[in-house]
């Protein structure tokens, strides 16, 4: 009887810091998630809808909006490498290709 309860705090001990290592070394949701994924995602979620209905629309509408957003900061990101690499003042363009900074 002593021996089963033994064995079994002794391999449970081990895994606890192991849990708690994994998840320390592991990058925050941010960072794991690129634009590949989420696409990836967003046409899982079109399925679910397609088979399931409107139950999992908000799913899709967050993946949609995720999605854009980290686009957005892919092409800031890009635009700002620009401006480092060839000295351009900060006049960003928009979307629309309208100047968002006055020169």
């Amino acid at each position: 009887m002593g021996t089963p309860r033994s064995k079994g705090s002794a391999s449970a001990s081990p895994s606890a810091p192991a849990a708690k290592a994994s998840a320390a070394t592991s990058p925050p949701a941010s960072q794991a998630i690129d634009t590949a994924r989420l696409k990836s995602a967003l046409k899982v979620t079109a399925l679910l809808v397609q088979e399931f209905g409107n139950v999992s629309l908000p799913f899709v509408l967050s993946h949609e909006t995720e999605l854009a957003q980290l686009e957005a900061r892919q092409a800031a990101r890009a635009r700002v490498r620009k401006v480092l690499e060839t000295g351009e003042d900060l006049a960003f363009t928009g979307i629309e290709g309208q100047r968002c900074v006055q020169a």
